[in-house]
């Protein structure tokens, strides 16, 4: 049995990776794109493109995301000491401070009614930060921001940021 959750641990880790390298590739510079499955389901619609920046200082960075369709996305994370190699950050409740994502759309653009999510607890995976390419992989739980303090309705979260030649800030 270890070893089916190891198998599908390595095709997901794996396939994730190359969607993340295609999706690299295909962007302009300066433009970003996130993939978020709330409960398995997409988010965001696959046309939707970002601009933004990038706020970095010695122990944390902070992306801040505008899509083409009236999206938004905002991590912060900590940083290690040494970012020329792939790292991970834990992300929780209780940590927020240091290491948070949210990300929302507005649904109903007559209403202006919109709909937001915000990590709960789960793993930032920072495969690329340089000037040239940031890719993260986050894995864990999210809530709608409407429902935060209610923990019974965390659900299911899983996806991807890339950003091809950021202006990074420091």
């Amino acid at each position: 049995m270890r070893f089916i959750i190891f198998f599908w641990s390595i095709c997901f880790f794996l396939s994730c990776t190359d969607s993340i390298d295609k999706k690299l590739s295909s962007l302009n510079d300066g433009e970003a794109y996130a993939y978020f499955e709330v409960n398995g389901k997409s988010f965001y619609n696959d046309t939707t493109l970002f601009k933004g920046s990038v706020f970095k200082s010695e122990e944390s960075f902070t992306i801040h995301l505008f899509g083409n369709d009236q999206s938004n996305v905002m991590a912060s994370l900590a940083l290690p000491k040494d970012q020329n190699q792939k790292f991970e950050v834990k992300i929780g409740a209780k940590n927020q401070l240091e290491s948070d994502l949210m990300f929302g759309k507005i649904s109903q653009e007559i209403q202006g009614t919109g709909i937001g999510y915000i990590i709960t607890e789960g793993t930032a995976t920072i495969s690329k930060f340089n000037k040239n390419e940031i890719a993260i992989t986050f894995k864990g739980k999210c809530t709608n921001i409407k429902h935060f303090d209610d923990k019974t309705r965390r659900e299911n979260l899983s996806g991807f940021l890339v950003f091809k030649t950021p202006d990074i800030k420091e």
